[in-house]
Parts: C-alpha cells; structure tokens; sequence
C-alpha cells in the first residue's frame, strides 16, 4: 500500500513538473558591424600636474588602490579642464600593516580637439602601424613541440 501510494506521489510530482513549449516563428542573428573612423587633435597641457590622496588604517573600509587612482585621475580632469591624462605616473607608498599609505598620481592634462572623419593619409599611417605590430608579434612567436 505505501509502495502504490509512494508510485502515485512520484507520478503526480512528474506530470506537474512537465511543461511544453510552443514557438510560433525562429529568429537568427545577424553580424552586422558599423564603424565609424574619427579622428580627433590632442593639445597637451605643458605643465605636469598631480595630486595625492592620503588614508589612515581603518579596519571597516578597504581601501583598493585601483579605485583610489582612478577617482585622483578623474579629480585631476575635472579640475584642470582636461579629456585624459598624457603619461600618468601613480607613486604608491604604503606606511606598514595598520598605518595607512597614500597614492599620488602625476601627468599632463590634455584635451581632444577638432574631431573630423579619418582621411585616407590618416587611414595609411593607421594600417602602417598596425602592420607594424603585427610584424612584431611575429618575430616573437616559439613553436613548442
């Protein structure tokens, strides 16, 4: 009797469980790629600026220097004006376990200017580098048996 009603459980828990599915219409995609060239003039600031961040040992906050770096350089662009940073240098110093550090970020303030569609001369030096690097990293290849 426990063996019949068990088979009934079984049963009844499978029949629920199951579950069709209807598609009306199959949907492919598409590889489609759009790229736009644009080039645009850099005006580099001529003064190097920076700025460091100093934290005290807290063991409630972690600091991750990676997000200390990130937020000085994107303070320094904000406050100089400027699109992106020419040659940052991060200088990294950390006190000792339980005493803190801090991260000074150094570079040249820099802003993008006259933007315009890539001409086929801009286009010639860009495949020129680029064959470049390639030829480079073919030079450097080891075949391992």
């Amino acid at each position: 009797m426990k063996l019949k009603l068990f088979c009934m459980a079984v049963m009844a828990l499978l029949m629920c469980s199951c579950s069709s599915v209807r598609h009306t219409s199959s949907a492919y995609g598409v590889d489609t790629k759009i790229v736009n060239f644009t080039v645009a003039d850099v005006e580099i600031g001529k003064e190097k600026i920076q700025k460091t961040y100093r934290w005290n040992y807290n063991p409630f906050r972690p600091v991750s220097i990676a997000i200390i770096k990130s937020n000085i350089t994107a303070q320094m662009l904000q406050e100089n004006n400027a699109d992106v940073l020419v040659e940052p240098q991060y200088i990294i110093e950390k006190r000792g376990w339980l005493r803190g550090g801090s991260v000074t970020v150094i570079g040249f303030p820099a802003k993008y200017k006259n933007f315009h569609p890539m001409t086929e001369t801009e286009a010639a030096v860009a495949r020129g580098i680029l064959h470049e690097k390639k030829q480079k990293k073919e030079k450097h290849r080891f075949l391992f048996f």
